[in-house]
């Protein structure tokens, strides 16, 4: 009988450090990174879409797949337009043109974006929100010096600017590995904002 209560509070010891173990790994390992995901799945759901659709059609051309409702829907429209009548027209807005790069960037063509929001920026030299779409497109195309410094503006015009924080500090952690900048980074974020989950969670990451 002995016996049996003494394994009994060992198993149950043992699974309470297990799950305590879970929950600690959860929180401040894999909640950051589901959080992120979250995030990008908010910012840039079609370019993922479209990069999954493309990496599948690459590695396994015996699958057929149906592109993204958004990216069939960008791929009629700009096969009747060329990029070249679109950087010739004057009478484009700022909305018009940020939309199109859009649609370039949701059918993968990045470099054709970031020259249609060269051209919007000519009309609108101070929008935090043109800079923040130019890193993300440098981002994709992985000039991440460029998209660092389109980020930076972004948040010099608007220092508010979460998505640019959020993105740039990306840059810093995974693709640049500086952890002193990304640190720094999520500091001002926390001025910003002293109850950010985001940057709460990844502080705590990077100090362990």
């Amino acid at each position: 009988m002995i016996t049996l209560n003494r394994r009994f509070w060992i198993s149950t010891v043992i699974v309470l450090v297990v799950f305590l173990i879970g929950g600690v790994m959860y929180k401040f390992i894999l909640e950051p990174i589901v959080f992120q995901a979250k995030l990008k799945s908010v910012t840039e759901s079609s370019q993922r879409a479209l990069f999954e659709y493309e990496q599948i059609e690459k590695t396994r051309p015996s699958i057929t797949l149906e592109p993204p409702p958004l990216v069939k829907e960008a791929k009629a429209e700009l096969s009747s337009i060329s990029l070249d009548k679109i950087l010739k027209d004057d009478t484009l807005t700022t909305k018009e043109l940020v939309q199109l790069a859009r649609k370039y960037s949701l059918v993968g063509d990045y470099d054709s974006a970031v020259k249609i929001l060269k051209k919007a920026l000519k009309q609108q030299p101070d929008s935090a929100e043109i800079y923040e779409r130019l890193g993300s497109y440098y981002k994709d195309m992985a000039d991440y010096e460029q998209s660092v410094a389109a980020y930076q503006r972004a948040i010099q015009l608007d220092p508010k600017n979460k998505l640019a924080y959020y993105d740039l500090y990306d840059i810093y952690y995974f693709k640049l590995r500086d952890r002193t900048r990304a640190k720094k980074l999520l500091k001002k974020l926390l001025e910003i904002d002293n109850n950010d989950k985001f940057a709460l969670m990844q502080m705590q990451f990077l100090q362990e």
